[in-house]
């Protein structure tokens, strides 16, 4: 019945009030959404054979025709300038342009693309649009009237066109539609005529229902999805659903279609139906019924059931799937319509509190994915959306939501095909107009009833047979009313074979999974200890702009905790940037703001939240979601014996599908390797292992043995031998140190005479500047190894999660500190012939004391120990706190042993394991859209900074660990000081011939609970208190040094015991 409801709503054209002096609109009347716009249908393609149909290609169909290509185009400024007679015959075209379709118009060059977050785009009045400024992009299209299609049904489809459009055939209006991202079909069998036809379109940018589509991305505009003709028999499917679900015992397939037939032929019809069920080539059953005598005009509905014993089934993590072959036979047993649709037997409810899939308690690993392409906006091809695909199956994501709006039709494949849990979405969000406020907001306006609604309907009714999508969303920050309510009744009428959520039904009975965004882990905890009736699966979490992603682990943590709470989906997979050339011609990923002529308000960087930059270059914090995510985990059991426990983590695979290897290290360097023998382990079960280890340890060594799982074979885009999880642990073993006499190490001399305080023995120099106290000159086999001395240093570059809770401001103290440091004191002395002291304090900014010693030793090395003192009470948390220097070019290599490969800090560092590592200094830098801070090591025993050619460089180490940085770039460049601030792109940041090295007690974390406000969590903020690190430098040279063993050495101090 309310399926019905709709329908007939859908048939009305209700009398809107209209605005004074307004002339009343479709486009501006919530109540018009269609004219003349076929009922939506399941996605399916009628072929004229069952070979064709199981190829599954529609161009190889001559009942298909593309339109697709190159079309007549005008675009006008708002509506008062369109050509109002285009679409009719003769009309004189030779003035316009071409335009590819599909394709938005602003990347065209008309008009600009605009980003907004939550505003419109406009002045809003509901339902009304501005007059002064709404694009109109007219399109005409002529093509021949393919051959052979008479006696049929002929439709032309639009599978999504922004805003609204009219379309016309020869001259006569076909219908009008909106809903820009669900596809609009007319019956045009009696306006086409044979020969050359003119087919135009009437683009509105905007329209009444553009305050439905008020979602966080690029506001673009036209014809973004295909456009093309096809022929249907005159007694044919009209639709059909299919289900799959599994029986009480989650063992056998219960296969239901459902098929509405319909006779347009003009006479009684006959003939027969059938419905095969496929596994590769090999046929599982065939079904047949007669369709009897069935008069024009009518409809008729047709039922298969069948009980499928022991199906393969339906996962994320197994797809595996069957093809429906359905073909519909004239009396004469001749086929006249062949379609085919994937078909997984799965069961997907809530149940105990819990999401289930097939019985079992899943957890979403999931990403938010907007459709979104860097040259081509919105419209994006089939390559693309398998490389989104491939990549997040190699990052052990298991599902995704569609943000926030139904996809193209290709990509339910796609996730059919290769496993991939889908929220399906309906294109609906009013986020600019008062969703808090139950008295305004359009959801519970019934003038926006049958808009609302007609969304979620056309979604399901597309999108019903598709096996991938686990969950109907009613819209996203809609708010909340009868309008929702309405649309959830439907859905759960239709379609009781999937649940259906809303984020903003909340406490309400009107979502069956709770779905908030961006709650805290702790708040996840309050939440689940008061309500257990249904699954906690956050809509939106960690939101992953810029330099982010902290605090994921603790997530997990939680989730891993309660069994209600099972998982969640990152805001989002990919930077919404735009390919853009500057005035020199070098490309950068344009934002909010960098089209200026039209584009005045703007989100700016806000549509760069993306795990992988727009060309879909993975960031650096896409690693710490890989190994967050991963399905299999290691613990230790009894570690010094070897002693470990595997869990299997995944749902629906045993863990002999993959390899298990093991790796035991020393200082980073592989010692022994093997594989593990298979073990035969269930889903969700733990097994104990052994792996052997080491004795009789070297001084000065560190050990750790890291077990890593791989993939057997190739398998749903994921190759053979693929990296799928690992865990590393150090052992406990105590390796003692190696120490170097100090009476062994050559005698120092020292010069007090001047500016500078200069130390000398016959291998190395050094200098300390009297005035800033700083280390100022590092002379090592006749080269000078420091540019710029070594300082404190307490501020880094704001990540923009930094800029959204207002870092820059809270602790500008602490930058005036960095570039205000004033020298209080400067002492030094000579306790022994080969050792040198300087004493160094700071006045820092008037916040805090620094208190720097350095000891230098007769083999150049100096020993660095600071403290903080902090003079005051009430200080803001610190964005790091350590020492900063300048190395002389062209220091170009690095290696260290600590976390690696990739930037880790504090809150995120799970995914860096420890080991050996090395690169180029540049290869150091990610070129975050935005520049902010970038590159940080954790845990770094030492580092070494050298010319790859000459050899010579600096060794740190630390003492026994801090945090390491090197790159080419001034910290001034990559800041951001305010409005204004020139460097707003990677491109405008240029690398130095130097390089700047940063040494750190600790960093706050980088954060990741939102961009709007939240801070890095408080264990993971640095708080300004007496503290102190220290850590050595030495000079080297690695064509003449072995660094590692180097590394190792500690001088042995006056009070160290021997």
């Amino acid at each position: 019945m309310l399926r019905c409801k709709y329908l007939l709503l859908l048939a009305l054209v209700s009398c809107f009030a209209c605005g004074p002096n307004r002339e009343p609109h479709d486009w501006e009347d919530p109540s018009v959404i269609q004219v003349n716009k076929l009922p939506a249908r399941a996605t399916f393609f009628s072929f004229e054979s069952e070979e064709l149909a199981v190829g599954a290609e529609p161009s190889k169909s001559k009942y298909y025709r593309s339109l697709n290509g190159t079309w007549k185009f005008n675009w006008v400024r708002k509506p008062a300038d369109r050509p109002v007679d285009f679409y009719k015959e003769g009309y004189d075209l030779s003035r316009w342009k071409d335009i590819d379709v599909p394709s938005n118009w602003e990347l065209k060059g008309y008009g600009v693309p605009h980003y907004l977050d939550v505003e419109y785009p406009f002045k809003p009045e509901p339902p009304y649009i501005p007059n002064d400024y709404n694009p109109v992009g007219s399109y005409v299209r002529e093509f021949e009237a393919p051959e052979g299609w008479d006696g049929r049904r002929t439709v032309i489809h639009f599978g999504a066109v922004k805003s609204a459009f009219y379309v016309w055939l020869n001259g006569e209006k076909i219908g009008y539609s909106q809903g820009s991202k669900l596809p609009g079909e007319f019956d045009i069998t009696d306006k086409i005529r044979k020969g050359k036809n003119k087919l135009a379109l009437e683009v509105y940018r905007w329209s009444d229902g553009s305050y439905l589509e008020d979602q966080d991305f690029w506001r673009v505009s036209g014809i973004e999805r295909d456009v093309y003709l096809y022929s249907q028999p005159a007694v044919r499917v009209d639709d059909f659903f299919v289900t799959s679900n599994l029986d009480e015992n989650y063992r056998h397939g219960k296969f239901n279609l459902d098929i509405r037939m319909v006779n347009a032929s003009g006479s009684k019809a006959n003939g027969q139906v059938e419905a095969i069920l496929l596994k590769g080539y090999d046929e599982v059953f065939k079904l047949k019924k007669d369709i009897g005598e069935f008069a024009s005009g009518d409809t008729l509905d047709v039922n298969f059931q069948k009980l499928v014993e022991d199906p393969a089934q339906w996962t994320a993590e197994t797809p595996d799937l069957y093809t429906l072959l359905v073909n519909v036979k004239d009396g004469k047993g001749n086929v006249t319509g062949s379609f085919t649709q994937d078909v997984g037997f799965r069961t997907v409810e809530t149940k105990g509190g819990q999401f289930l899939v097939n019985g079992k308690a899943v957890y979403i690993r999931g990403v938010n994915r907007h459709e979104h392409d860097p040259v081509n906006g919105h419209v994006v091809d089939e390559a693309s959306m398998i490389e989104d695909i491939r990549l997040m199956k190699a990052y052990n994501i298991n599902s995704v939501r569609l943000s926030h709006y139904p996809n193209d039709p290709k990509w339910y494949s796609l996730c059919n095909r290769y496993g991939l849990y889908v929220i399906d979405e309906a294109n609906v969000e009013s986020h600019g107009w008062h969703i808090g406020d139950t008295t305004k907001t359009l959801a519970n306006n019934p003038d926006w009833e049958l808009a609302h609604v007609d969304r979620v309907i056309r979604m399901v009714e597309r999108d019903k047979n598709q096996p991938c999508i686990v969950t109907w969303s009613l819209g996203n920050e809609a708010g909340m009313g009868h309008n929702f309510r309405q649309g959830y009744l439907w859905a759960k009428n239709r379609d009781k074979t999937r649940p259906v959520q809303y984020e903003m039904a909340q406490y309400t009975n009107y979502s069956d999974i709770r779905a908030p965004m961006y709650y805290t882990a702790a708040k996840m905890e309050r939440y689940v200890q008061k309500y257990q009736d249904r699954p906690l699966i956050l809509c939106e979490y960690a939101h992953a702009m810029g330099n982010s992603v902290g605090n994921l682990q603790d997530y997990w943590d939680v989730f891993e905790k309660y069994p209600q709470l099972q998982g969640g989906f990152i805001w989002d997979w990919v930077d919404q940037g735009l390919l853009k050339k500057n005035v020199r011609g070098k490309e950068y990923w344009a934002y909010g703001g960098d089209f200026k002529h039209g584009e005045v308000d703007n989100d700016t960087t806000f549509c760069l939240n993306g795990l992988v930059l727009a060309d879909r270059t993975p960031k650096p914090h896409i690693n710490e979601v890989k190994k967050v995510y991963q399905p299999i985990k290691v613990i230790p059991e009894n570690i010094r014996n070897g002693k470990m426990k595997v869990i299997n983590k995944h749902a629906f695979r045993n863990l002999s599908e993959f390899a298990g290897k093991y790796e035991l290290m020393a200082d980073g360097k592989i010692i022994r390797k093997g594989e593990l023998k298979d073990i035969d382990l269930a889903p969700g079960d733990t097994a104990d292992f052994k792996v052997p280890v080491v004795y009789g340890a070297k001084p000065g060594t560190e050990y750790f043995l890291k077990v890593s799982y791989f993939t057997k074979t190739e398998r749903n885009l994921v190759p053979e031998n693929h990296l799928v999880a690992w865990d590393q642990y150090q052992l406990p073993i105590k390796s003692g140190k190696i120490y170097i006499d100090r009476e062994s190490l050559p005698v120092i001399t020292y010069d007090d005479m001047s500016a500078e305080f200069k130390i000398q023995t016959e291998n190395f120099s050094l200098a300390f500047n009297k005035t800033d106290g700083s280390l100022s000159s590092y002379i090592y086999e006749n080269r000078e190894l420091i540019r710029r001395g070594l300082k404190p240093n307490f501020w880094r570059a704001p990540n923009d999660n930094e800029l959204g809770n207002g870092m820059p401001a809270r602790t500008s103290v602490w930058k005036r500190a960095s570039d205000s440091l004033r020298l209080i004191k400067f002492d030094h002395a000579r306790p022994e012939k080969n050792v040198v002291t300087v004493d160094v304090t700071y006045n820092c900014g008037g916040i805090a004391h620094q208190f720097v010693k350095y000891t230098v030793y007769g083999n150049g090395t100096v020993d660095v120990e600071t403290k903080l003192e902090p003079l005051k009470d009430s200080l803001p948390e610190m964005p790091r706190w350590g020492m900063v220097m300048h190395l002389r070019e062209p220091f170009d290599h690095v290696k260290w042993f600590g976390r690696g490969p990739h930037e880790s800090y504090r809150d995120r560092k799970t995914s860096a394991e420890i080991g050996l590592f090395e690169g180029s200094v540049w290869d150091q830098y990610f070129p975050y859209p935005r520049p902010q801070e970038y590159g940080n090591k954790t845990d770094v025993r030492w580092m070494n900074v050298y010319n790859k050619d000459r050899g010579t460089g600096l060794l740190v180490t630390g003492d026994p660990i801090l945090n390491a940085n090197v790159h080419r770039h001034d910290l001034k460049a990559i800041d951001h000081p305010g409005a204004g601030h020139k460097n707003r792109h990677s491109i405008d940041v240029k690398p130095k011939m130097y390089s700047a090295l940063y040494l750190d007690f600790e960093h706050t974390g980088v954060g990741g609970d939102n961009s709007w406000g939240a801070k890095a969590l408080e264990k993971y903020t640095l708080y300004p208190k007496r503290m102190k690190f220290q850590f050595s430098l030495s000079p080297v040279n690695v064509n003449k040094q072995n660094v590692v063993q180097l590394s190792k050495k500690r001088i042995r101090k006056s009070d160290t015991p021997t």
